[in-house]
């Protein structure tokens, strides 16, 4: 998929993000962090003439999430700085946005033996994407069984 995607688009972009995220679920942490890479890159490649709300343009505020949601794929600590500062730079934003990064945080400080430290970015599922939304139990779903290997 990457191959073929045109340099400078967004699909490059989402496609080594999801790679990333992909690695994560099978414990790959090399794999995990080239991909990572090379969604970095890619975005620098991104082609600047789309306004970055434009639908088919990668986000570029997205990637920190999807380091985040790697990195506690892999249980590993670094995603826990991550994961807080896609906390903090998503108050106010997209409701699913900051639920993933507060479901993220929790998987990465439960999986590191500290359940208690993100005790004050975690709520329920219901709470995290306000009443109403669509897709809580998948999203919560997903990210707590994609963690248990």
């Amino acid at each position: 998929g990457e191959a073929a995607a045109p340099r400078g688009g967004s699909a490059a972009v989402q496609l080594a993000a999801q790679a990333a995220r992909a690695s994560a679920r099978l414990d790959d942490g090399p794999a995990v962090r080239t991909a990572l890479d090379r969604t970095a890159a890619a975005l620098d490649r991104q082609d600047a003439g789309r306004p970055a709300d434009h639908h088919f343009v990668f986000d570029g505020r997205k990637l920190a999430g999807y380091t985040a949601t790697s990195l506690a794929g892999l249980g590993d600590p670094a995603g826990e700085r991550v994961a807080r500062e896609v906390v903090e730079q998503s108050a106010g934003g997209p409701a699913r946005r900051l639920a993933t990064a507060r479901i993220d945080l929790g998987l990465i400080v439960a999986r590191t033996g500290r359940p208690d430290a993100g005790r004050t970015g975690l709520r329920s599922p219901r709470e995290l994407l306000g009443e109403g939304s669509e897709g809580i139990g998948r999203l919560f779903w997903r990210r707590s069984n994609a963690m248990r290997g």
